[in-house]
């Protein structure tokens, strides 16, 4: 499980900011990244994307498609729909709002992806083509890919579980991240040197 609270610095708009790059994986020795996700209002409705990448090779590099995954913001309710065939509508991110994203994954030959937003499962779980994290030991998490500034991220924390839906609604309720016996990795940002990238 990654999760994370992350906060908007521009108002996206569709047109001049409208990319908001959150996390991406990269296993060692590869030139590009297996994972990318990211916020963007580039297209209409507005959507959060994934892109994930197959474990194919050819001729020693990563190749295929890149897997496409969207979940559509809207405020109204599409004529047709039902509750039994649709998540929850991800309401449009606004500039200087807190927001807690959460990503579970369970299996590696075809991983079962779910995202939740907000402490609420906006997302899955969907079954992958490719077994993206059979190297995942060996892979770097990267925030805030290519040196961005639209956004910032506070408590990060990675667990060796999938958390269960109660578990990331109670995380979200709390409004911190907290370590237990799961816990991999927690931080907070606040031993940011003056200077550098990163921000808390």
């Amino acid at each position: 499980t990654i999760e994370m609270w992350i906060r908007l610095e521009a108002e996206p708009d569709g047109t001049g900011c409208h990319y908001f790059p959150i996390f991406a994986v990269q296993p060692q020795g590869e030139e590009m990244p297996r994972i990318r996700f990211s916020y963007q209002t580039v297209w209409k409705p507005d959507h959060f994307h994934f892109w994930f990448a197959p474990r194919e090779k050819l001729m020693g590099k990563v190749s295929g498609f890149l897997y496409l995954t969207t979940v559509e913001e809207t405020q109204v309710t599409v004529k047709g729909e039902t509750a039994q065939n649709k998540f929850p509508r991800v309401p449009r991110l606004k500039k200087g709002d807190w927001h807690d994203l959460a990503l579970t994954w369970t299996g590696t030959a075809t991983p079962a992806i779910t995202l939740y937003f907000d402490g609420r499962r906006v997302f899955g779980p969907h079954a992958l083509m490719g077994s993206i994290w059979d190297d995942i030991e060996n892979s770097s998490i990267m925030l805030l890919g290519y040196t961005h500034d639209n956004l910032t991220v506070d408590d990060f924390r990675i667990s060796s579980v999938a958390r269960t839906e109660k578990e990331i609604a109670a995380a979200f309720k709390a409004g911190e991240l907290k370590a237990d016996k799961f816990t991999l990795f927690l931080d907070r940002f606040e031993n940011v040197m003056e200077g550098e990238d990163t921000r808390p």
